[in-house]
Order: structure tokens, then sequence, then C-alpha cells
């Protein structure tokens, strides 16, 4: 098999994978819409955002720097890194998930949400574990160009998933706790089949472990502030619009995302593909090619985001019917403003993918505050101005800033990388 075939093959199976997991998070939320009020699946939008933080913590502590640096190691060395990034996220995890109950325990004293309890804080705790430990397992497959094993451990996860789901539906009850900690469980089964199945453990101290994790530190260091920005400008809207105008308008402007959520994911499904080819490409400074794929994943990628939102503008009123439950037609004029939103999402992410295969994670960070400094306060004036709509603007002000700033700079240092392979022919990185 040529190498045309293998990266065609390796894509295909990228994007079933997260196509598999867009479709469970999808189910996932509609489960919500039709058989939980609004103002449950609207505290169940705080949570899971809460819970894209800490997975945003994970890429950034443990996941960035696995597949960036772990790309252009021996497979010894290789190994050495991971097993010591999985201890260390282990720890990490459980110390977060207690700081977790103790942010509840303080918002119930203080806020007295009335569907906030502490159980909730339980199932958040084993959802974030158990996706934890599921995510290390998959970027590890994907750093070893196995993103049909990674596709394995996700369907162990859907399965699992789709078991507990029909359980909680029929004996138990669709809350925020039991959906958490359904999610959970089903994430550990998945992560530990990874993890058995990658036969790596926890690993022993050594010298060149320790200077192995000082590497991976000089990114995280960099990239560990910039995902705590990153969600500030991205996914702090449910919370701001839930603070605002209260949980049934959080759900509506969840609700929209997340139909569109099936194309987004796709941007995702390309990140976890292409990063390592970006960082072996970068090393070995052939530049003409990532500049190809770069321009020909920008192309595809917003015309599925175009073809999608179509479909889902023509087809919304029976969605409305049968799907939604006649309760969200409010969600309707949010859809093109998430998918202008989301295209520019992903002509930012191939530009991060760039930088970050020439480990630019400084200059990340700093764009990163950037977009949040000018995004953020704009989602909360236009949040009070215009509702539901002005959030998403205010996000889209943010990301055009971040996009814009990410290419430029993308383009010097390819440029950079070029000429540095040209005059020494020694990679860079």
């Amino acid at each position: 098999m040529n190498q045309r075939r293998v990266l065609l093959s390796n894509a295909l199976a990228g994007m079933i994978d997260q196509a598999l997991l867009s479709a469970l998070n999808f189910a996932i939320g509609l489960l919500f819409i039709r058989l939980a009020s609004k103002e449950e699946y609207g505290l169940y939008t705080q949570f899971f955002g809460l819970l894209m933080l800490s997975q945003s913590l994970q890429n950034a502590l443990t996941n960035s720097p696995l597949i960036a640096l772990g790309a252009k190691l021996s497979d010894a060395r290789m190994r050495t890194l991971s097993e010591h990034l999985l201890r260390l996220q282990t720890w990490v995890s459980l110390v977060l998930g207690a700081v977790s109950v103790v942010g509840v325990w303080l918002t119930d004293q203080f806020a007295h949400v009335p569907q906030l309890e502490m159980s909730v804080a339980l199932g958040f705790v084993c959802a974030l574990v158990g996706q934890w430990l599921r995510e290390f397992a998959r970027h590890y497959h994907f750093l070893n160009m196995r993103p049909h094993a990674a596709l394995l451990t996700d369907i162990l996860y859907g399965t699992s998933l789709v078991c507990g789901l029909v359980i909680t539906v029929l004996w138990l009850e669709v809350t925020t706790t039991w959906l958490l900690l359904v999610m959970g469980i089903a994430s550990a089964i998945a992560g530990l089949h990874g993890i058995l199945q990658s036969k790596i453990s926890l690993g022993r101290a050594s010298a060149d472990a320790r200077n192995l994790m000082l590497r991976a530190w000089s990114m995280s260091r960099w990239t560990l502030p910039g995902t705590i920005v990153d969600w500030l400008s991205r996914n702090t809207f449910a919370i701001v619009v839930g603070a605002i105008l209260g949980l049934a308008a959080a759900a509506d402007i969840s609700a929209a995302r997340l139909l569109l959520m099936p194309a987004a994911l796709c941007v995702t499904a390309w990140g976890k593909v292409f990063t390592p080819r970006f960082s072996r490409w970068w090393g070995a400074g052939d530049t003409r090619l990532l500049d190809t794929v770069s321009r020909v994943s920008v192309i595809a990628l917003v015309a599925i985001m175009a073809a999608y939102t179509a479909v889902l503008v023509l087809g919304f009123d029976l969605l409305q019917r049968f799907v939604l439950g006649g309760e969200y037609a409010t969600a309707k004029p949010l859809l093109l403003t998430w998918a202008i939103y989301f295209a520019i999402t992903a002509i930012r992410q191939v530009g991060t993918v760039t930088m970050a295969a020439g480990e630019r994670f400084q200059s990340l960070f700093h764009y990163g505050w950037i977009a949040t400094l000018i995004g953020l306060p704009a989602a909360i004036v236009l949040t009070w101005l215009a509702g539901t709509q002005g959030a998403i603007f205010g996000l889209i002000l943010g990301e055009s800033a971040l996009a814009l700033l990410i290419l430029l700079r993308g383009v010097r240092s390819m440029r950079a990388n070029r000429s540095q392979h040209r005059e020494t022919g020694a990679p860079s990185a």
C-alpha cells in the first residue's frame, strides 16, 4: 500500500471515529431534549462545558506534548514519554475531581440552584477521570499511526454508553447525574482496554524520563494557560447565557449548537489525524506539502460545514416536530450564526495545528489572550443587548481575531522553516 492510500485509509478511520463520537454526543443531547426539562438540559450543558474544559487541560498537559514531541522521538523514548505522561494525568485528574466536588458544594451553598445536587458533582468526577483515560489511549494510538485502534476503543465506548443509556431510560431517571455516571463508566471501560492494548504502564523514573518530561513541560507551560484562555473564548457562552438569561435560554443556544456538532467535529477528526503528520512534515522541512494539505483541508472543512448547515435549515421544521419535541423553535435562527462561527473555527484550527507542529506554543498562548479579551467581553455585552444571538456574535469576533493572527504567524513560520532547511539541510525542530 503506497503512502497516499495509507494516508487516505488513516484519515477515513479518523473521520469515522470522530463521526461515532459526534453521533453519540448528538444522541445524548437529543435524549435530554426529549426526556428532560429545559432547565435540566441547561444544567447538563453547564457541566458538559466544564467537562470540555477538563479535556482541554488534559490536551495541554499530556496529549499535545505527547503528539508534538513523541512524533519526533524513537519508539523507545516515545514509549517512555507516554508512560510518564499517563502517570501525571492520573494524579491530575483525581485532584481536579476533588476540586470540582468542593466547587459544587460552594455553589450550592451560595447560589441555591434547585437542579444542582452533590450527586451531580460525583457524576462529573466519574466522567472526568474516565474520559481522560479514554482520550489518552486514543491519542497514543493516533501517535503510533493506528487510527483503527483508536476507532476500536471508541466503538467499545459507544457500545458501553448505549447499554448504560438504555438502563437509564428504562429503569432509572434521565438526569444530569445519571448521564455523567454512564459516560464516565463507559469511558473508563474503553480507556482501560485501549491502555492494555497499547501495553504501556505508569513507567519508572530515569534520567531520560526526567529530561523528556522537562521537554514536555516546556510545551505545556504555554499550552496549559493557553487552553484556559481558549475555553474562556469558546465555551463560556452557555454559562454566560445561563447567568444572564436563565437555564432555559442556555438550553436554546446549546440545542442549536448541538445540531451543528456532527459537522463541527469533522474539524476535530481532521486535527487528530493530521497533527502528528504535520509535526513530521515540519521536522523534515516539507513546508510545500504542509501548505498544500492546509489549503485543501480548509476548503474541504468549510464546504462540509456549508452543506450540512443547508440540510439542517431546510429540514428544521421536521426536526422541530419529530426530534426536538416542539420546545426549541427559537433555535432555528441560531443555526446560521453558529455555522459562521464553526467555519471560522475550521480555518483557525488548520493554522493552529501548523503552529503546534512548529512548537509555536508561546505565540498561540499570546494570541489566545488577545482573542479572549475581544470575544468574551463582546459576548457578555451582546448577550445583554441581543440575547442568544449576541452571545454567538461575540464568539465570532474573538474567533475571527484569533484566526487572522494565527494564519499570519503560521505563514511566516513556514517561510522561516523552509529557509532554514535550505541553508542547513537539517530539521529545525
